[in-house]
């Protein structure tokens, strides 16, 4: 199933380019009493990973659960530790600045300390990590904001991402966090389920969802609470660790997983195994749990159907078999004096590959096998003649010479995955390939409460939004024309977004430089060949964060906010 289809009528066929706009875009500042708090990744924190969460943070946020007409809600946290509010109106360009709460100081010394950040799970409620050990549930649907409650955290952390349930009893949110151990740094993600009390505690109870390991931080990562479903896209090899953890029986975990490993045997759950095939066969490799005999082991085979374990009713493997076997090719053996057993199945339909060895069983773990005769059978249907001196230039498919920066793909795959709380493993996973990720953002409407994700698509960029169904998948509801191409060619982009309606995209580099891509808006030309390009240079000297309403893009600077209206 095609979980990332395009609308082919959302795709511009006729698109030419970006014309430069004539006319010069309002450009308003907001200046600020206190400056944005930002931290630099300290002289501890060098991985790659650590500088690049630091560098690309971005400290403006824009509260999406209002609906005035008008009146954009920006939010973000000085150097006071106070959340500064500020609400502006599109209309006449007036602002009005607030504190509606300020965050605890921490005094804590901290080496590894993020920025502080913060998440609207809903219209009433808000989530601020201090960046050393704590997060703040927060009411703020009176004007000074009240702590719900404190969730001890004592690990730094960074929030992604979070949403409450329709009940408002329950608060899904996705962090980040850096775990160090012998010089070596590895970032790890959660999803963490928080009870939001009815009054004010002292503390908060949460439960450890999902935890996942690897060696990045995401891309994108979305919690949609009707499906109960982690959206992530990485950059490297994922692993999901551990789930359905309370804060807690923390403590209790290694136990835990020691007691279940000792009683895997006696609840005659079905151990992992190794498998691979060729054209005629499948070999399947198992270890067992102590020195057996011949005499202890218990084999049945049909045609369809195989089951394979010991007298003492350990199953090693039960089920309908992936397609048709002969049986009398089929055979068993015993491997380093007992300690293993090796299963060879032959196939009834030579060349037909096995996606599986048992229907429904995601036990086994598939290893390279021999598919050289395989690929050498189907050689001719791919080429007549080979090509063995393929650097000359008569018999050069492409010219290297040609190419430019932006063809260049990552070296990295790209992977798009899906993990429910009950996983051991991702429900899916799509190989994004060359379809490579460009940025995040809110769209309309935002009743599913999941932010949308760009992927470049050949020269264009496809917006693309999680549907909560059983079948997951996504749609496709938005093209910027040419953008995939356009973005390349801005080495320098720091920040990427665009308006929640998807009428323009907008690029802020290191630079201070504002690239503002507008779609066509003609009604008798809703596809035309040409659309408009605006530039906005700033004067300050660092940008901290950007987002972009329906009319206004918003750009936080060391010394205000830059409002230029589109």
């Amino acid at each position: 199933m095609a979980l990332l289809e395009p609308n082919r009528n959302l795709i511009n066929r006729n698109f030419e380019g970006y014309k430069l706009s004539p006319d010069e875009p309002l450009v308003l500042k907001l200046k600020l009493e206190v400056n944005v708090r930002a931290l630099a990744a300290s002289s501890s924190q060098i991985s790659f990973e650590e500088v690049r969460l630091y560098s690309t943070c971005n400290h403006l946020m824009m509260d999406c659960w209002y609906s005035d007409p008008g009146i954009d809600h920006l939010y973000f946290i000085n150097e006071s530790w106070e959340v500064a509010h500020i609400e502006f109106d599109s209309k006449d360009g007036t602002s009005f600045i607030e504190c509606p709460f300020q965050v605890p100081l921490n005094a804590v010394a901290a080496t590894d300390r993020h920025n502080l950040s913060m998440q609207f799970p809903s219209k009433k409620h808000a989530l601020i990590s201090d960046g050393v050990d704590k997060i703040y549930l927060l009411d703020r649907h009176v004007k000074k904001w009240k702590i719900l409650g404190i969730i001890n955290y004592e690990r730094p952390c960074t929030l992604l991402h979070a949403v409450c349930d329709d009940k408002q009893d329950k608060c899904q949110c996705y962090l980040i966090e850096f775990k160090r151990q012998d010089f070596k740094i590895e970032p790890t993600s959660k999803w963490i389920e928080i009870t939001i009390p009815t009054n004010h505690q002292d503390s908060c109870n949460y439960n450890i969802v999902l935890q996942i390991r690897g060696q990045c931080v995401p891309l994108f990562g979305g919690i949609c609470p009707i499906s109960r479903k982690l959206i992530l896209i990485h950059e490297k090899e994922l692993i999901i660790e551990r789930c359905e953890i309370s804060d807690a029986d923390d403590k209790m975990e290694e136990s835990a997983s020691y007691e279940k490993s000792n009683s895997m045997l006696n609840e005659n759950l079905l151990p992992e195994y190794i498998w691979t095939q060729s054209a005629d066969t499948v070999v399947v490799n198992f270890v067992t749990p102590y020195n057996i005999k011949p005499t202890d082991v218990v084999f049945s085979l049909t045609t369809k159907e195989i089951l394979l374990g010991l007298v003492d009713g350990l199953i090693f493997l039960k089920g309908e078999l992936h397609d048709k076997v002969d049986v009398d090719g089929c055979t068993w053996i015993l491997q380093d004096n007992g300690a293993g057993i090796q299963l060879t199945l032959e196939k009834h339909q030579p060349f037909h590959v096995w996606s599986t060895v048992v229907e429904e069983c995601t036990r086994g773990k598939q290893a390279i096998g021999e598919v050289d005769e395989i690929h050498q059978r189907l050689a001719h249907l791919t080429s007549d003649q080979w090509n063995p001196q393929p650097n000359t230039a008569e018999n050069r498919i492409f010219q290297l010479d040609r190419s430019e920066d932006c063809d260049e793909l990552s070296q990295d795959n790209t992977t798009l995955s899906v993990a429910s709380p009950t996983s051991k493993s991702f429900d899916k996973q799509i190989a994004l390939g060359c379809n490579q990720w460009l940025f995040n953002a809110p769209i309309l409407p935002y009743a599913n409460m999941m932010p949308a994700f760009c992927l470049r698509h050949d020269t264009d960029a496809f917006l693309w939004q999680f549907q909560a169904n059983p079948d997951i998948s996504f749609t496709h509801t938005s093209t910027f024309d040419a953008f995939g191409y356009v973005q390349a060619s801005k080495r320098d982009r720091k920040f990427i977004s665009c308006s929640p309606s998807s009428r323009f995209v907008v690029i802020c580099d290191y630079a201070r430089n504002v690239y503002i891509y507008m779609k066509s808006t003609s009604e008798d030309q809703p596809l035309g060949k040409h659309s408009f390009q605006r530039i906005v240079a700033l004067d300050s000297e660092k940008i901290m964060g950007l987002v972009a309403s329906h009319n206004f893009i918003y750009v936080l600077s060391n010394c205000g906010i830059y409002c230029i209206k589109v």
